[in-house]
């Protein structure tokens, strides 16, 4: 989708992707990822859901982690910026049964992940 604004740096790809937000306390909350540029993303979220200033976004499909910052909200939708590779991605919060640890998100990554989308 074409961004007639042009404040985005590449253009938006439609999806439906599972996601969660995991703020620095370790607190979770599920959203639905419902699009994807190279700068950043749209969420969808519940009504009356808490949406912290900056978090990470866990992707549901493969378990990567990206460092966002919220953008806007506008009722259960919210748009949030991808944040430079080398800044640090808080811990996740401690689980109660050993599992392989997810692997982080290069803005690359992400970048990839939207054209591929786009196919």
């Amino acid at each position: 989708m074409k961004d007639p604004t042009g404040r985005r740096l590449g253009d938006r790809t439609p999806t439906r992707m599972a996601a969660k937000i995991i703020d620095d306390a370790g607190c979770v909350t599920n959203v639905s990822l419902r699009d994807i540029s190279p700068s950043g993303a749209r969420i969808e979220t519940g009504y009356g859901a808490v949406i912290p200033r900056r978090f990470v976004l866990r992707l549901a499909r493969d378990g990567r982690d990206c460092r966002v910052e919220l953008v806007w909200r506008n009722g259960v939708e919210a748009g949030v910026r991808f944040i430079r590779e080398d800044a640090p991605v808080a811990a996740p919060p401690p689980r109660p049964v050993a599992v392989a640890p997810a692997a982080r998100v290069s803005l690359a990554d992400l970048r990839k992940l939207a054209m591929t989308a786009k196919r």
